[in-house]
């Protein structure tokens, strides 16, 4: 399949682009809408795919995005899609208008997800991940701010798992350690369609194509356009998502306001159920264990839902002995550092 080309006739990479069923001008091509050459540009020298904004947009009903470019795919394994967006000027453009760009999958502009800087105020941007069917948002999720973004090089991933049909996005700062969009948040699961893919030339010898790519806008009549530098879209096999199992769960807190009970050892002084949620109580720094012992080839696993503003850290440990002593004896685990942002093993 062509490349599409940009201002001077040199190819993208890209060999589709989403049609906007309510452009806000009159697209360039009509067997193409959506397609505007004129706004890209291949910087051979720097190696980037440089996008001028314009104010259409995927979201809801705006539906007038333009140069969401892509490509057809027919994902079979877990796979992740990636680009690289150098110095993001999004200081430049006028307005907290929610000003991005980022990565896309899906099949249309009413059903994708899609993973983007996004302006928040000033030199400052959040993260931002929305999922849409039909024309509706299911969910969206936002990072904490990120100051000084147009220093810096932000790494947009989304993998996405066809088995299962998750999805999870996560990026990087220049380079730096891969940070999940939400700690915390469950992986959003996307309709099998969207992997199963659609009819996209009307041949029965061909197979169905989902869709994924990069997208940019300045969303508002009152910002400045943008131009992002894309450096990089790939796209990888990659293993699995982990998958959690509830059927194992050993306690879902699910019970009256009070106490801990008598299901846990330890502190169980220093928490306390809160809304059916397990809650730790102030000015102090207890730990808690299941008493059982388990046997080999077993599984741990908790879930966050939410963080406390004073939360630094948290910890899921085993213990490689009958009986616990002190937390850091004889044991392995998993901690999270909500300054660090990033967990270790």
């Amino acid at each position: 399949m062509q490349t599409l080309a940009d201002a001077n006739g040199l190819g993208t990479g890209f060999t589709m682009a989403v049609p906007p069923s309510d452009p806000i001008t009159t697209p360039t091509y009509s067997d193409a809408p959506g397609y505007e050459p004129s706004l890209l540009a291949v910087d051979t020298t720097a190696g980037t795919l440089d996008l001028t904004t314009t104010r259409g947009e995927l979201y809801t009903d705006s539906n007038a995005q333009v140069n969401a470019l892509g490509v057809g795919v027919t994902l079979t394994t877990t796979t992740q899609i990636a680009t690289m967006i150098v110095a993001p000027d999004l200081v430049g453009s006028n307005g907290d208008n929610y000003q991005q760009a980022g990565i896309w999958f899906g099949l249309d502009e009413d059903n994708y997800v899609n993973l983007v800087v996004m302006k928040d105020s000033g030199d400052s941007a959040v993260i931002d991940l929305v999922y849409e069917v039909d024309g509706d948002v299911v969910d969206e999720l936002d990072s904490e701010p990120i100051a000084a973004i147009s220093s810096q090089t932000m790494t947009l991933t989304l993998t996405l798992d066809p088995a299962t049909g998750r999805v999870v996005g996560s990026y990087q700062l220049d380079g730096g350690d891969v940070q999940p969009v939400v700690t915390g948040a469950s992986p959003i699961t996307l309709p099998a369609s969207w992997f199963s893919g659609v009819d996209h030339d009307g041949s029965s010898t061909t197979s169905p194509l989902s869709y994924m790519g990069i997208s940019a806008t300045h969303t508002s009549a009152a910002a400045d356009p943008i131009t992002f530098a894309f450096d990089q879209f790939r796209v990888a096999p990659v293993e699995a998502l982990p998958i959690f199992h509830p059927s194992s769960l050993l306690d879902d807190f699910n019970r009256a306001d009070g106490a801990l009970g008598s299901l846990w050892e330890g502190g169980t002084i220093g928490f306390e159920i809160v809304d059916e949620q397990l809650q730790k109580k102030n000015n102090v720094d207890p730990s808690i264990y299941w008493p059982t012992v388990f046997e080999a080839d077993q599984e741990a696993s908790v879930i966050l839902n939410d963080r406390g503003h004073r939360t630094v850290a948290y910890r899921l440990l085993r213990h490689l002995r009958e009986r616990p002593g002190a937390w850091d004896d004889n044991a392995t685990g998993v901690h999270h550092s909500r300054a660090a942002g990033r967990g270790k093993l």
